[in-house]
């Protein structure tokens, strides 16, 4: 009896990548037309925690009422997780291509590899190590100026950009460690996103970061 292949699991696959991917770029192009990044970054928080939340109250309403247990993990991963690293990203989007941050940003398993052994959530291995340094070694190549009488054509702007995979790195040493306690991912995610927009607001309201989303659009509010 043949066993029957869903595609479903590579179109998924697929997509992630394709919208992972573009939004390095759509970022770019936003805060090089005029959108503030933190006002970027509040827009990103924001329209996911309400799509997530009205999934999470359609999926178990009970449960919704019970989430400020939960609160002190939704502010650390909304603040590590979302709110430091995305805006981060965002004011770094503007300095250098979208392809070098994109690069940067994926370091992610690089990072979070010795970060795991210093938590003891990992155990160490030859193999592992040398791949580390490999990765690190390629990133210091694209990042570092490439000779010492002068910094790189993008300054210091790619090293800033470190600071993006390494508070998802540490997000993620966060969440393993809280695991037995932490709630199902949809309203892990619904949490994380309303407390990074909670974060946000007082910064987008005292630096005047609010980028208006309401008629006429103009390409970049598209």
């Amino acid at each position: 009896m043949k066993k029957t292949i869903s595609m479903l699991p590579l179109l998924l696959l697929l997509s992630l990548g394709i919208l992972w991917g573009s939004g390095y770029v759509i970022a770019r192009f936003a805060v090089t037309h005029g959108v503030p990044p933190f006002g970027y970054a509040f827009w990103q928080s924001l329209g996911p925690a309400i799509l997530l939340s009205l999934f999470a109250i359609k999926e178990n309403p009970q449960q919704v009422i019970q989430q400020p247990t939960h609160w002190r993990f939704y502010l650390i991963c909304g603040l590590i997780g979302i709110a430091i690293p995305n805006s981060t990203m965002y004011f770094v989007a503007a300095h250098i291509p979208a392809g070098l941050l994109a690069v940067i940003v994926n370091t992610v398993p690089i990072i979070i590899f010795p970060l795991a052994l210093f938590c003891k959530q990992e155990t160490f291995r030859w193999s592992r190590l040398v791949a580390v340094c490999i990765g690190i070694t390629g990133i210091m190549l694209l990042v570092l100026p490439h000779d010492f009488q002068s910094h790189s054509s993008f300054g210091w702007w790619p090293l800033l950009a470190l600071i993006s995979p390494f508070m998802f790195a540490i997000c993620a040493i966060f969440i393993s460690r809280q695991r037995t306690t932490q709630p199902n991912a949809l309203f892990s995610a619904a949490g994380m996103m309303i407390a990074s927009t909670l974060l946000l607001t007082p910064i987008i309201i005292t630096t005047h970061s609010f980028y208006p989303l309401w008629p006429p659009f103009t390409t970049a509010a598209w």
